[in-house]
């Protein structure tokens, strides 16, 4: 009998810059995530539900991406990394 492997829900998982520092502008931070899709990904910042900038409109999908903010960050700020073949497949961490 042939045994298969159980196939593995596709996600991201973002874990840092970690939530409770506080982001500054003109400070680099490290975006760090695990993912288990493959191809690209963009990075994206929000303001509640309203898109504010591309951080990274395509970049690959390796785990980490560093980010200078240009602008101070607004609390209830989330950064979202969103597979690009998979616009359901995404992530999310709340800033501040």
């Amino acid at each position: 009998m042939k045994k298969y492997l159980p196939i593995e829900t596709p996600k991201i998982v973002i874990h840092q810059p970690a939530n409770r520092i506080r982001i500054r502008p003109r400070f680099p931070y490290l975006i760090i995530w695990r993912d288990n899709v493959a191809g690209d990904v963009k990075i994206e910042l929000y303001e509640g539900s309203k898109l504010v900038k591309a951080i990274a409109p395509k970049t690959a999908s390796d785990g980490i991406f560093e980010w200078t903010p240009d602008k101070p960050i607004l609390q209830n700020s989330v950064i979202r990394v969103t597979s690009l073949d998979h616009k359901d497949i995404f992530g999310t961490l709340q800033l501040n």
